[in-house]
């Protein structure tokens, strides 16, 4: 923050209602450019204080203790300024008296700093100094109603409280002398925002400026019988400050458009498909589920889970005996099947589906850290690069790997909501062993085959045996045949006992094999056996593709798997979300920020534009200049080169995570004061493109008014006492800066003897035209009120 000049004295500026902050605000910008822009509530400047009424009494208290302190008389003494013991004070309170209560304010103010001052700071405004005077000068400054209006009742109250202030006896007087301003003369007529320019160019004059040290300045300080006075202020200038920030301003719209703009590679295909493919590598997400865990690995897991049950069958030997083979096949056995499908159940089910869940969530919480750098660094990468991107372009970015990642957080959604597999069906297990000892005890036993079969090979024999006797008649067979030989005994009983024991063999041996067969089947240990068996059924229930203990767990160790692939891409998308609505508001407010500086610059014109150019307030070079001077004094003059050096220098995106870039516009356009540094290096007269036409501007400005510059109150006529006092101005001055000085001197040719010449070098570029005067009566003021006769004027006037 530079820093502001030192007043002449300790100077108290005090404003109430919009025309005084609008000529504070104007007061501010010329004394301290970096203030401008603040809240002219309370602004402390060096041995100065600028306040907006009503006055907090705290306040100023705090603002005369710091102007009255021993550490400020060492400053001022140090710095060449006043230095005497006591200080003067000179306290300046502005008011249009036409606004709602603004006069009322006015007189408190002053009141209350008079007060103060014959109080808390009585040792320093005793009458003991004699000769040396009042070192207590409060002179109010106000804009009187427009001309050829009735005066509001609260404004002729406010002037009376005055009038009155003036003419008490107090010491010091509470009030020297009053300024009145109205807004017309005998020549022409002050808009509003000349009257601002004016008032404000008074003061810096008076408390800051050359004329503030002039004798005839002095003499207006001074408590005089008639209580009013008046100034008027014309001003012709070069404004740096408001040119070179005209001219940033268009450059930072420049520069703001360029952040909002899509390039032409956004358009390509290709390179948009490979930024996604960075930004986005679904290959990271299907690695969530850990190495060796995923569907493939979760078989080796139930693999060396699960029992096989191949070594616990046995092949059935024919001789076998049911007995021999329960012994096998039996109970324990079909419990010891089941308590290991049931063992692998819980080690599967409990424990190891566990352990790779929380593995599964724990790499979920890294990825998306580790997403979330990702992004980040991307998009600190492409802000980086603004002169070669946009945020334009970075928003597009952002918004396609979302759409890519909401797609991807669908199809896992989907996915994870796929039916599950049944759990194994133990009792189909059970069914079939009932089944397999059915059949085991179904198995015919030798012994009693052998047994029976014998019974029954006799029983057999001995009757076809008969039956082949009593064949022989019925058949009507001739005795002594060969048929009849071959079924006579003994041959009959041999040819009986052999078929019959075929028979038998042949039936026994087909009974023995159904059974066992039957039990081969049923353990599996049979070429025929296919679906159904034992072994086949409990290898399903382990690791089949349906109802199984692998198909079971498998299915829900995916869902869970799923469930925080999805849970991790949710993550990750809120985390774009809130970096796509972070760079959109940056969008909307760079989109804000070029509206309002567009609406700010206007015509590329500087800030006061409704002032320059107009009136009592000129301009050494025309209002059209500003932009060929933003094109012809910016280095650099390429854009992109000047958003490089922006962005190098003031680092807008270096906090984008937690303050939004762009968001102050006095910011953006300091940021860009600097690539006009020229236009503040050399006076505007040494520059030849623009000397030309600043002499004939000036020329022009002082023929105009040099000879008609009027007191925009018309105080001359019939209501002065004495005739001969109609003109009493104490004189006039013109104010030069350094620059302009030579200039001024060989345009005022003849009327230089008309004007006391003050160079103050601090104004720079600038010439200010000033006339003074004092000894106002009352009714020359009252005269103004259309609500008033002359002579009611004259007899207010008089009492």
């Amino acid at each position: 923050m530079s820093a502001s000049p030192i007043a002449h004295h300790p100077t108290l500026v005090l404003g109430a209602g919009e025309l005084a902050a609008a000529v504070l605000a104007r007061l501010l910008a010329r004394l301290a450019p970096a203030l401008a822009g603040e809240p002219t509530r309370a602004v402390a400047l060096a041995n100065a204080a600028l306040l907006a009424l009503p006055l907090d009494a705290e306040r100023a208290r705090a603002e005369l203790d710091r102007l009255l302190s021993l550490r400020a008389l060492l400053e001022r003494t140090a710095s060449g300024g006043e230095g005497e013991l006591p200080p003067t004070l000179c306290v300046y309170a502005v008011a249009e008296l036409g606004e709602e209560g603004a006069g009322a304010r006015l007189v408190e103010g002053i009141e209350a700093i008079a007060t103060l001052c014959r109080g808390r700071y009585a040792p320093l405004f005793q009458p003991y100094r004699g000769k040396l005077g009042s070192n207590f000068h409060c002179n109010p400054i106000v804009v009187l109603p427009p001309t050829g209006d009735r005066w509001p009742e609260p404004a002729r109250a406010a002037l009376g409280r005055l009038e009155a202030l003036h003419a008490a006896s107090d010491e010091p007087p509470t009030v020297s002398n009053i300024f009145a301003v109205g807004d017309s003369t005998s020549r022409y007529r002050l808009g509003r925002a000349e009257q601002v320019e004016m008032v404000a160019g008074f003061l810096e004059q008076a408390g800051w400026g050359a004329l503030g040290r002039t004798e005839a300045f002095r003499r207006l300080l001074r408590h005089d019988p008639d209580p009013y006075a008046s100034f008027v202020c014309a001003t012709v200038e070069f404004d740096d400050l408001a040119v070179r920030r005209s001219c940033a301003a268009r450059t930072a719209i420049e520069l703001l458009e360029w952040m909002r703009r899509t390039t032409p590679q956004r358009t390509e295909v290709a390179r948009r498909a490979a930024e996604l493919e960075e930004l986005f590598d679904v290959s990271r997400y299907r690695r969530l589920v850990p190495l060796e865990k995923g569907q493939a690995a979760l078989t080796r897991l139930i693999d060396d889970q699960c029992p096989s049950f191949q070594g616990v069958f046995r092949d059935v030997r024919l001789r076998e005996e049911s007995e021999e083979m329960l012994e096998h096949y039996g109970a324990s056995w079909h419990a010891r099947n089941r308590e290991r499908l049931l063992a692998a159940t819980r080690e599967v089910g409990l424990f190891r589906i566990d352990e790779i869940i929380e593995e599964v969530e724990a790499n979920g919480a890294v990825l998306v850290a580790e997403e979330r750098e990702r992004i980040d660094a991307f998009i600190d990468a492409r802000l980086g690069a603004a002169d070669e991107g946009t945020v334009a372009d970075l928003a597009v970015s952002l918004r396609h790997l979302r759409k890519r990642l909401a797609a991807e957080v669908e199809s896992v959604a989907r996915r994870a909501g796929a039916p599950l597999a049944k759990a194994p069906d133990l009792q189909s297990y059970d069914r079939a062993y009932e089944e397999l000892e059915r059949a085991i005890r179904r198995k015919p036993r030798l012994r009693h085959l052998a047994i029976w079969g014998g019974l029954g090979w006799l029983v057999g024999t001995v009757g076809l045996a008969l039956a082949l006797r009593h064949l022989v008649p019925a058949l009507g067979i001739a005795p002594g045949s060969t048929a009849a030989h071959a079924l006579a005994p003994p041959w009959s009983w041999l040819s009986a006992a052999g078929a019959i024991g075929l028979l038998l063999a042949v039936y026994l041996t087909s009974h023995v094999l159904r059974a066992q067969s039957a039990i081969r089947v049923l353990v599996g240990s049979s070429r025929r056996a296919r679906r159904g068996t034992v072994l086949e059924l409990l290898e399903r229930l382990s690791r089949g593709s349906d109802g199984s203990l692998q198909a079971f767990y498998g299915s829900r160790f995916l869902r869970a798997c799923d469930i925080w692939v999805h849970r991790t891409l949710q993550a990750v998308l809120k985390h774009v979300d809130d970096r796509l609505e972070r760079v959109s508001a940056m969008q909307t407010t760079i989109e804000l920020q070029v509206q309002a500086l567009r609406a700010e610059s206007g015509d590329e014109a500087p800030e006061h534009a409704e002032a320059v150019e107009a009136g009592l307030t000129r301009a050494l070079i025309g209002r059209g200049r500003i932009g060929g001077l933003c094109r012809d004094r910016r280095k650099p003059r390429e854009l992109p080169a000047v958003v490089k050096e922006y962005c190098r220098r003031e680092r807008p995106f270096e906090r984008w995570r937690s303050v939004l870039p762009f968001a102050d516009r006095d910011a953006i356009v300091a940021g860009c004061l600097p690539f006009f540094a020229s236009l503040g290096e050399t006076s505007v007269l040494e520059q030849p493109d623009l000397a030309e036409e600043a002499r004939s501007r000036l020329a022009a400005f002082l023929a105009e008014l040099g000879g008609r510059l009027d007191f925009p109150l018309d105080f001359a006529g019939r209501v002065f006492r004495d005739p001969d006092e109609a003109d009493r101005s104490l004189g006039a001055a013109l104010v030069v800066g350094r620059p302009v000085a030579d200039l001024v001197r060989a345009a005022l040719g003849e009327q230089a003897g008309r004007w006391e010449l003050l160079t103050e070098p601090a104004i720079g570029n600038r010439v200010v035209l000033c006339r003074l005067v004092t000894g106002i009566g009352a009714a020359a003021v009252r005269w103004h009120d259309a609500g008033a006769t002359v002579e009611q004027a004259k007899g207010e006037a008089g009492a």
